[in-house]
């Protein structure tokens, strides 16, 4: 994960120029973002502007280079791309041309404009995009049906397979960030909204309970299908934990202790993305 010129992103394409070694060049010559610098994925990557890499470089970033203007850059320039119905693109430039619709890296999104405020206490800045996050919010929140959980229609996600559903990944990272945008309403004075998403935060964790908690595996079910009732996720298990879905500090500890106990020598296993040891979830 890196700071790029923002002229010097992936083009998304291959140049299609086989050199010696057998591989394949590829085009890093896109101008991706406005302003100078920008956040994306590694450089032997697309490099392009993904919201839940952010999420994860953006607390490093904090504490270390304090480059918010970076990060900020890349917000700005998945925020343009925001559809009329309020859904955000899966990635940043080029991505937006090609439709994929991704409802977690729509929320990553969400949570990395909490993140700059919160790191940065730039009010202007969030007055200034806070009716386009509510907008986004909206598209999410439509998805929530009558079992209090999101229903996702959407399959684009990280590594993992079998995303839709009353999935647990993507309704714990909706929990979290209807709590952050609870946060975020009360510094913008907006009472109606911190009271419809503090509602419906509340409606999720014993939903989740209902129908995703396995007793026996003491993990989160990846959904409730009958497909997903057979998937523990990784990624799924460790948000519920991260998001206050668990419902005690006893529960939590029961997550962890069965994700550990599936460790392997080469690291933890997310079955999500079938026999990946991936460092995302």
């Amino acid at each position: 994960m890196i700071t790029v010129n923002t002229t010097q992103g992936g083009a998304a394409v291959s140049g299609g120029q086989m050199n010696s070694e057998g591989t394949v060049s590829w085009w890093l010559n896109t101008t991706i973002a406005n302003g100078t610098s920008t956040l994306t994925d590694g450089a032997k990557r697309d490099r392009l502007v993904w919201a839940a890499d952010m999420t994860i470089m953006v607390p490093s970033i904090a504490v270390s280079t304090y480059d918010l203007i970076s990060l900020r850059n890349g917000l700005d320039a998945i925020l343009v791309y925001q559809s009329s119905d309020g859904m955000l693109p899966y990635a940043g430039y080029p991505f937006p041309l090609i439709g994929i619709v991704s409802f977690t890296y729509h929320l990553h999104a969400l949570i990395n404009v909490f993140n700059y405020y919160k790191w940065s206490g730039d009010e202007a800045y969030l007055s200034s995009v806070w009716d386009s996050w509510k907008a986004a919010m909206s598209w999410a929140t439509d998805q929530i049906d009558d079992t209090g959980l999101a229903n996702v229609t959407s399959s684009a996600d990280w590594l993992r397979f079998g995303m839709g559903g009353h999935n647990i990944e993507a309704n714990a990272i909706l929990l979290y960030t209807l709590n952050l945008g609870v946060a975020l309403a009360n510094v913008q004075n907006d009472t109606d909204s911190a009271n419809s998403w503090s509602s419906l935060a509340a409606a999720i964790p014993p939903a989740a309970q209902t129908l995703l908690w396995d007793s026996s595996a003491s993990l989160f079910r990846d959904n409730d299908t009958d497909a997903g009732a057979l998937l523990m996720p990784q990624d799924g298990n460790g948000w519920a934990v991260k998001s206050g879905l668990v419902t005690s500090p006893d529960q939590a500890a029961l997550i962890s202790e069965s994700l550990q106990a599936r460790w392997t020598p080469y690291g933890a296993p997310a079955p999500e993305a079938a026999d990946a040891i991936s460092p995302f979830a």
